[in-house]
């Protein structure tokens, strides 16, 4: 429990904590005994303080297991109106973003690309796309290093994910790529 002052007195809320340092401080007054007389004497503590640790909570995020995106034209498209959560239950936050693909389609008709090369050649780039603005890509297969996403400890409203991209290729012929897709969750420090 928490107290928040107000400009009436003070309130009582039960909030979630991060995990951290927090330091308590409390005071006791009141009457000394029930007798009425005597109880025109108050009588009041000294303040005292008393250090508390919340610690961290084990990792506990939920993330996308799969998501699907298709483009009928050649250029720029995005899955945002198929959005996937990330929901943290956590009590500090998170770095998450993608350390490595892995393509799994079994005749690799489709290259993951960072810029088109101009050839004829079935050429994507592919981000991973959260709502607050961040733009994890674009991803090759293999190692990447892209930028990271804050996760907030307590996530009330998750984040969402969705892919986005731009196709360079024929578009008279479907194409199934597969990628895996290898997330880093990492403690902020």
């Amino acid at each position: 429990m928490i107290a928040v002052e107000e400009t009436a007195g003070m309130t009582w809320t039960k909030e979630k904590l991060p995990a951290g340092t927090y330091f308590v401080y409390t005071k006791i007054a009141g009457a000394v005994n029930d007798d009425p007389e005597l109880q025109a004497y108050l009588t009041e503590s000294l303040w005292v303080e008393q250090q508390v640790e919340v610690v961290k909570s084990p990792l506990s995020v939920e993330v996308p297991l799969e998501m699907i995106f298709e483009s009928k034209t050649e250029g720029a498209f995005d899955t945002a109106s198929s959005t996937k959560p990330i929901i943290s239950s956590s009590n500090y936050p998170i770095d998450f973003t993608i350390g490595t693909v892995q393509d799994l389609t079994a005749d690799s008709s489709v290259v993951l690309v960072n810029q088109f090369s101009g050839g004829n050649h079935n050429e994507l780039i592919l981000n991973l796309v959260a709502t607050d603005g961040t733009t994890m890509g674009p991803l090759v297969v293999g190692q990447n290093n892209v930028d990271r996403l804050e996760i907030a400890p307590f996530l009330t409203e998750p984040i969402e994910l969705y892919l986005a991209g731009e196709f360079s290729g024929n578009i008279l012929q479907k194409y199934y790529p597969s990628y895996a897709f290898t997330y880093q969750l990492s403690a902020k420090e």
